[in-house]
Order: structure tokens, then C-alpha cells, then sequence
């Protein structure tokens, strides 16, 4: 599922780039670390949208995709989500490495792809009020990857949906009055500070429209 998922958002990134074929395989320069020198690569951040999808000549997967998106987040919050939230009690004094293990570890290789798939591709089915929640809900998670892909797509949502922003900062500071209590000082702490981020960067949004959020939305991998 994994591999499928990373699959179909490099072809509809590669299709609607226009990048052509893939050029075959070439030897790179070796790093005295032995390492191979990568080229890195942005990828679109943009929704991929369903009129888009048919321009590219996706349409037949695009909305297999977002609801199987959907069904794979639901599943996985259940699994490995709610549960290894920093604010459960049976969290406390574990480390990830000690919890993120057998089963638990390609399932949360998958819950990262998922959300940081979002706002590129949207589950089909989940309503808005609940997708923030989910990622609110992950930006405290167990697993620092996690965490920090959950707060990039939240600030996504925010820069690329003006009717989404007011949800997104009412959403998040529920969460946090819900869940996070002053008693985890360090929690709070970050919590805030994502909450000032996602202000500034409506602030910005709004000043420079078209121009926010670059350094937030864009993905960078090596290929």
C-alpha cells in the first residue's frame, strides 16, 4: 500500500510536470561517507484536483485512491493514531524507539506517507472538521516524523484553502483546550508554537497571496 500510494502521486506529479520518461538508471558521483550522490527533486504540493486527474489521464484511479486514503487513515488512527498520542498516560516514559516496533513499524511508515500525501490528495469521505481533528490529533504524536508531517499538512491546508482556515485554527485550538493541559508544560509549549506558526501564516497568506507557504508545502526527495 505504501508503494502504491508514493507510486501515483510521483506519476501524477511526473504527468502534470511534464517531466517525460524517466531516464534509465546512471551511476552517481560516490561521497567519501560511501553514500551515493542523489539528485533531489520537488515535487507538487498543489491538491490534485478531479478535473486535473482527467487532464493528465488519471481520472480511473483518482477516486479509488482518495477513498482508499480515506479508509487507510481511519484504519491506522485506530491502530497506531489515538494511542500514541503524547497525551496518553500509557505513553509516559516510553521511548519510540521501544514502541515503534514489529507490527507497529510499517504501519507507521504508512500513516506517514497517508498524511503527507495531504493537501495533495484529499480522503474522499472524511469530512473537514474531521480531518483536522486527525492531524491536530498528530501533531503530538509518539513518533517525531509523524508529528512534524502532521504540522506541515495542517499549514498546508491553511495556505492552499481560504474556506478551510478558519476551521483549521478553530479545530486546532479546540484540540488544544481539549486535550493539552498546562500539566505537560513541554507539550503545551510546542502546541503554542504551531499555533502562532499557523497565525503567521494566515497573516502572510493574506499579504502575499500565491507566494506563502513554499517552504512549507513543497516536498523534496531524493530520487
Amino acid at each position: 500500500m505504501n508503494i502504491g500510494l508514493r507510486a501515483f502521486l510521483v506519476i501524477a506529479d511526473s504527468l502534470q510536470q511534464k517531466d517525460g520518461e524517466p531516464p534509465m538508471p546512471v551511476t552517481g558521483a560516490v561521497l567519501p561517507s560511501g553514500n551515493t550522490l542523489r539528485v533531489k527533486k520537488t515535487y507538487l504540493s498543489k491538491t490534485l484536483t478531479e478535473e486535473e486527474a482527467k487532464m493528465i489521464g488519471m481520472s480511473l484511479y483518482y477516486s479509488q485512491v482518495r477513498k482508499a486514503v480515506d479508509n487507510i487513515l481511519r484504519h491506522l488512527d485506530k491502530e497506531v493514531g489515538r494511542c500514541m498520542m503524547l497525551t496518553n498516560i500509557q505513553m509516559l516514559n516510553k521511548e519510540p524507539e521501544d514502541m515503534i516496533t514489529g507490527e507497529r513499524k510499517p504501519k507507521i511508515d504508512l500513516f506517514r506517507t497517508c498524511v503527507a500525501a495531504i493537501p495533495r490528495l484529499l480522503p474522499d469521505g472524511m469530512s473537514k472538521l474531521e480531518l483536522i481533528d486527525l492531524l491536530s490529533r498528530l501533531s503530538i504524536h509518539m513518533d517525531d516524523e509523524l508529528r512534524h508531517i502532521a504540522q506541515n499538512s495542517l499549514q498546508g491546508l491553511l495556505v492552499d484553502f481560504v474556506d478551510w482556515r478558519e476551521d483549521v485554527l478553530f479545530g486546532f485550538t479546540n484540540f488544544l483546550l481539549r486535550e493539552v493541559n498546562d500539566m505537560n508544560h513541554t507539550l503545551l509549549d510546542t502546541s503554542l508554537k504551531l499555533l502562532l506558526q499557523l497565525l503567521t501564516q494566515w497573516k502572510l497568506v493574506i499579504h502575499t497571496p500565491g507566494k506563502v507557504g513554499e517552504h512549507i508545502k513543497s516536498r523534496s526527495s531524493e530520487v
